[in-house]
């Protein structure tokens, strides 16, 4: 049978994990399609050894969202969907958990790279003007 000091402790213990703040950072890793081909994205390994990761298709203008619990890096290589045996680009990606992460692949003069989007700069707005409005 339970002794009451050790009913008491075990409650105590279920109360403190049940609630305890949970603090998970977490963000979201988007690549765009910005090119006019058809690419297959894989994640390599560093070492020859291990398994490639899975292929993930994008048709022109799609967007591949994929979750990350935690921060990291991940090195991909992009291929043509036409000719996967010799990669576009390879590249490391690096993300931190605390916010989101959005990537665009475009193509330079037969280059494609994966590059970071800049997010959009919100309209300067300006309040209370001195100037009279204009008729």
């Amino acid at each position: 049978m339970f002794r009451p000091v050790y009913l008491r402790l075990q409650l105590l213990a279920v109360c403190g994990v049940a609630f305890s703040p949970l603090t998970a950072s977490a963000g979201w890793i988007c690549i765009k399609n910005e090119t006019k081909l058809t690419v297959v994205i894989q994640e390599v390994p560093d070492r020859p050894v291990l398994k490639r990761g899975k292929r993930v298709k994008l048709l022109p203008g799609e967007v591949y969202r994929e979750y990350q619990p935690t921060d990291g890096e991940r090195k991909v290589q992009v291929f043509d969907a036409r000719d996967p045996a010799k990669p576009l680009c390879t590249t490391k990606i690096d993300w931190s958990a605390k916010g989101d992460m959005t990537l665009k692949l475009e193509q330079t003069e037969k280059v494609v790279r994966l590059a970071p989007v800049k997010p959009p700069v919100p309209p300067v707005v300006q309040v209370g003007s001195a100037q009279p409005p204009k008729r």
